[in-house]
């Protein structure tokens, strides 16, 4: 626990002060919609690559849908130890569960309500092209409009966004948007493209004559 404490404290002292650089540029919050069975756990929800996240899916109405929140970089892996992002879904759609896959979750009042947001970290940091958050089990009910669910803003900070090891935050891509009855959903790109550092004077010199 006091480590877990630490690391809440930490978080909370990094949070308004770090710089939007980092070792996550160019990473996006992606969604993987499916259906839950006993056997499903942060093991079993790994992906190896983004375009295994798969963000549309078609289940039985009822109380045995999950979605599982990632975030995703390519072909760059990233250096992840925190997030914060949020939610909202549609009318059809009610969370049942929330499970974490990082260590400590700081949720806001509503948590995990179509509105709310929340924090998380990881005791050490995760590596890798994509990176499992966590995952809602979740009812869908028929007769009131789409089922969708979307992670993106996170009220509180009005951000979507993750933290690396050396303490800079990287805004990552969004809105990543779910559904379980064919309604379109999609995730933003996670591939990264490196930009090449340069000066004003060497643009100006590309355009001479």
């Amino acid at each position: 626990m006091k480590r877990y404490a630490a690391l809440l404290a930490l978080f909370a002292v990094l949070a308004p002060a770090a710089a939007f650089a980092g070792a996550n540029v160019g990473a996006a919050i992606l969604v993987g919609t499916g259906t839950w069975t006993k056997t499903t756990t942060c093991a079993t929800l790994v992906k190896a690559s983004c375009d295994l996240v798969t963000p549309v899916s078609q289940t039985v109405v009822g109380a045995n849908n999950i979605v599982a929140v990632y975030v995703g970089r390519e072909p760059a892996p990233m250096v992840v130890t925190g997030i914060d992002f949020g939610i909202q879904y549609s009318t059809a759609v009610a969370v049942t569960s929330w499970n974490k896959c990082g260590d400590l979750d700081v949720p806001d009042g509503t948590w995990p309500a179509s509105g709310s947001g929340i924090s998380m970290v990881w005791s050490a940091a995760q590596n890798g092209n994509v990176i499992l958050i966590g995952w809602f089990r979740v009812t869908t009910y028929a007769g009131y409009g789409p089922m969708t669910f979307q992670a993106g803003l996170n009220p509180t900070f009005n951000a979507c966004r993750v933290l690396d090891a050396s303490s800079n935050f990287d805004n990552l891509r969004y809105p990543a948007v779910g559904s379980w009855d064919g309604t379109p959903g999609s995730n933003p790109t996670c591939t990264f493209v490196s930009v090449k550092e340069t000066t004003w004077g060497n643009i100006k010199n590309m355009y001479q004559n």
